[in-house]
């Protein structure tokens, strides 16, 4: 396979976790942001700086880290933290706590903890908290401080974009079990086709097997026991042909397959297989397993939404193409 193709086929495969880290790396950023913040205001209101300042915002805001980080934790990983509820108890607390002992630069910090509380709580506890944080807490201390509360009020609501960003993380990651699930769901059902099949192909002859083989003893004539034989021999090649058929790796048998793979995974399949006839014979290896491959990246991306498997001859060897598209056109 050309190394680009094969370089661009993983691409999309990747594009849901450069999703996930890019929410990541902003909720990370909350804390650092929320300083800088800080200080810039104290440099607009004050008219100076304070080197000072910093330092202390700094250990301010390091008390908040550790329960932060186990907030954002949990919201990379899908999950709520069974401590979640603490730590944004405890940045609320940190957050307040030191508002008499940093000033009004430490107002900032509440866009922590609207960040905390989006993340951790569970809707609409976190929705009603943080439309609290937003219209009347942060506005209230920058009132109390005497600086002007809108901005204060909307860097706090910048919270929002970064909760938004983990909700369609989330809503990805739903739709990728769902469609794992799909996919396992077919396999399991065709396993099932497969029992079936093969029950009902040999179930008959081999009950009538026992049956006779029960009866059977020194007195049985050799006619019956030239049929019980017969009956046994007719079984087993029954048998041998139903195996035989399910390692049959031809183009059309593969092309099945994948089509059914490919639908499980929530894409539309249309199969171009007129171009080869039965007579052309099976896949060779080495096309088998790059059909199998490319099936596997299809299935991991999850991004194809119409695919079209074609069947032709190349250097007189089958071979089965597989075009996708990414829109709904």
């Amino acid at each position: 396979m050309d190394p680009d193709a094969a370089r661009g086929e993983a691409e999309p495969g990747h594009a849901s976790r450069v999703f996930e880290l890019a929410a990541a790396g902003l909720a990370l950023a909350v804390p650092f942001v929320a300083v800088t913040q800080g200080l810039a205001a104290h440099t607009t209101y004050a008219g100076h700086d304070d080197p000072l300042l910093a330092v202390r915002l700094t250990l301010g805001m390091a008390a908040c880290l550790p329960w932060y980080l186990l907030v954002v934790r949990g919201a990379v990983r899908g999950h709520r933290h069974p401590l979640s509820g603490w730590a944004v108890a405890a940045i609320a607390v940190v957050a307040v706590g030191g508002l008499p002992l940093l000033g009004p630069a430490w107002i900032y910090s509440m866009l922590v903890v609207a960040t905390a509380v989006l993340l951790a709580l569970p809707a609409p506890w976190s929705w009603m908290v943080f439309a609290g944080l937003v219209t009347v807490v942060t506005p209230a201390l920058s009132v109390w401080f005497g600086i002007a509360p809108l901005w204060p009020a909307l860097m706090t609501s910048k919270a929002l974009a970064i909760d938004i960003m983990f909700r369609l993380v989330g809503s990805v990651r739903r739709v990728r079990m769902a469609r794992a699930e799909l996919v396992a769901a077919a396999v399991a059902q065709e396993r099932l086709r497969v029992e079936a099949e093969v029950g009902s192909a040999v179930s008959a002859e081999l009950t009538e097997i026992a049956r006779r083989a029960r009866r059977a003893d020194a007195s049985t004539p050799a006619s019956e026991i030239g049929e019980l034989t017969d009956l046994s021999r007719s079984a087993l090649a029954r048998a041998r042909d139903l195996v035989h058929g399910y390692r049959d790796a031809s183009v059309h048998a593969e092309i099945e397959l994948a089509a059914t793979l490919l639908r499980a995974g929530g894409m539309a399949v249309e199969i171009r297989d007129d171009a080869v006839t039965p007579a052309a014979g099976e896949l060779a290896p080495s096309a088998r397993a790059e059909l199998h491959d490319r099936i596997a990246q299809l299935l991991a991306a999850r991004e194809a939404r119409h695919v079209t498997l074609t069947a032709d001859l190349t250097a007189g060897q089958p071979r089965v193409r597989i075009d996708e598209r990414r829109d709904d056109a």
